[in-house]
């Protein structure tokens, strides 16, 4: 288990999201947080390369922070409904659209994770494709979740972990994603990191 895999190294976790810590600590993973501090880019056609690119920037950034020998976790996530990318709400006008184009609609969420070695320089990249089914909303449900302040931190203006779990019929693929870490991508990278490390000896 990843616990066990990275036992006695130092792991860094480069994100602001509670719910990112809150995934790691349930796997064993107590992290040291240091903040990347980039802003995110939600252009292009490709979402998959965008994540990607987005993670990557943050890695870079927190790595030029970090000078320590441990691994370096970043990541990235939007929702992408209709072609076009959601990512965290400026205002509450911007959440209720979100919402709206939500409705009673399915939706892609979209984790793109950079993990870095920095002992050996080595790495791992990967995206994690999540669709979610929401049911329809009333105004008046919009409005009432809006008004929980729940939905400004989180891409999509939802999170499934919390009230908006209510409006959430059915999900295809990783639960963990939607909440902002798919944590069985993580830990397939996680080996991947370790054991490039492993063969090269």
């Amino acid at each position: 288990m990843v616990h066990e895999l990275i036992s006695g190294r130092e792991f860094v976790l480069g994100s602001a999201s509670p719910r990112r810590r809150d995934l790691l600590k349930i796997i064993g993973i107590e992290p040291l947080v240091i903040i990347a501090n980039c802003e995110e880019q939600f252009e292009g056609d490709n979402s998959d390369e965008m994540v990607l690119a987005n993670s990557q920037e943050k890695n870079i950034a927190v790595r030029e922070k970090y000078k320590g020998q441990g691994i370096v976790l970043t990541a990235d996530t939007v929702v992408k409904c209709d072609d076009k990318i959601l990512g965290k709400p400026a205002s509450p006008d911007e959440a209720a659209k979100h919402l709206q184009m939500l409705s009673g609609r399915m939706h892609e969420v979209k984790t793109g994770i950079v993990i870095f070695d920095n002992m050996n320089n080595n790495s791992q990249i990967g995206v994690e494709t999540t669709r979610v089914f929401f049911n329809s909303l009333t105004a008046k449900e919009i409005d009432t979740y809006i008004a929980t302040s729940e939905v400004f931190d989180k891409a999509g203006s939802y999170g499934i972990q919390g009230y908006a779990s209510q409006f959430v019929s059915k999900i295809e693929g990783c639960y963990f994603n939607v909440v902002g870490l798919p944590i069985a991508l993580f830990y397939n990278l996680i080996k991947g990191v370790l054991n490039d490390h492993q063969s090269a000896e």
